[in-house]
């Protein structure tokens, strides 16, 4: 595991001691699951991958919503 210091604001600091005191766990604990969230999705391109084909063209997308807005 590698380590990482961040320089954050007061405010963002006390935050997370708060959360975590809620949780009761250490505040890097907190900090980490926070962060780890994120980084669990995954990236943009295998998001879109794991989404459903529904065979629509922008085109039909564009026009279902400007159809819409009428």
């Amino acid at each position: 595991m590698r380590s990482l210091q961040l320089d954050v604001p007061d405010e963002v600091y006390d935050r997370l001691v708060e959360m975590a005191r809620l949780e009761g766990i250490p505040v890097e604990e907190m900090a980490i699951q926070l962060l780890g969230g994120p980084a669990d999705v995954g990236t943009n391109a295998e998001l879109l991958a794991s989404l459903p084909d529904l065979g629509l063209t922008p085109a039909q997308i564009l026009d279902a919503l400007h159809a819409e807005r009428r």
